[in-house]
């Protein structure tokens, strides 16, 4: 495959983002869509979702699919420049198969729905995790600790997820982001700690010497939109604020 490096000279470059009625989905839409070179599509179960989400859907195109269904994925790549690949099962507790479909499987068909593209995209960011590391013995963790699987469907199943990224990279291009836990107003990591404070069943991790990786919203808005106007690939990066 030759790649696109003068990608940043497309006049309107079209960006389609999974997973984008989410929580990190909706702040990089939001933000990119008011970007004159970028025109977003959403892939989203739910159509009307997803208008009443970003209402008025001015420079933002919905298309009615899953990670599942090859059909609506192929539509959806069609015309594409970039990926933003944020679509995953998250939830603290599920079905190991759930896991295995959306964040595997689902990964996988995206792929190679791309790879099949007469003009292949110039890059997917997919969306990985620093959970992916398990709880290593070191005390500073970068880019080149190994991973480890822990038993815990969500983490392995990224640690999966990246392996099928790895069988594509000399088609699809990629950057995978290890990302914290992150912050912002209607965030998990924000709601459920005030839900468990006012419930007094908050508790300090590890008798207040453990560490959690966060990541501002805004922060990691800000990093997709220097990696989309970069010419960066194939390479992984942590994402976090630093220690909290």
């Amino acid at each position: 495959m030759k790649m696109n490096n003068n990608h940043k000279k497309i006049t309107k470059r079209v960006i389609l983002i999974t997973g984008g009625t989410g929580f990190i989905g909706q702040y990089i839409i939001r933000h990119l869509k008011n970007i004159n070179h970028y025109r977003i599509r959403i892939l989203t179960r739910d159509e009307k979702k997803a208008e009443k989400i970003f209402y008025p859907c001015n420079n933002i195109e919905i298309v009615q699919g899953n990670l599942q269904n090859i059909d609506s994925l192929r539509k959806a790549v069609n015309g594409v420049d970039e990926v933003i690949h944020l679509a995953a099962e998250v939830s603290s507790w599920g079905d190991k198969s759930s896991y295995f479909n959306n964040n595997v499987l689902g990964t996988k068909n995206l792929y190679s729905a791309i790879k099949e593209m007469e003009k292949p995209v110039w890059r997917i960011i997919s969306a990985s995790s620093i959970a992916v590391y398990g709880c290593p013995d070191c005390k500073i963790i970068t880019e080149n600790t190994p991973v480890q699987k822990t038993g815990w469907p969500y983490a392995d199943t990224k640690i999966e997820m990246e392996n099928v990224i790895r069988e594509f990279k000399n088609f699809v291009p990629s950057i995978i982001l290890r990302i914290g836990d992150v912050i912002g107003p209607e965030s998990t990591w924000v709601k459920n700690p005030l839900k468990l404070l006012k419930l007094r069943l908050l508790f300090l991790i590890n008798h207040s010497e453990g560490i959690l990786n966060y990541i501002d919203i805004r922060d990691l808005v800000d990093l997709i939109e220097i990696l989309l106007d970069s010419n960066i690939n194939n390479t992984i990066y942590n994402v976090s604020s630093g220690e909290y």
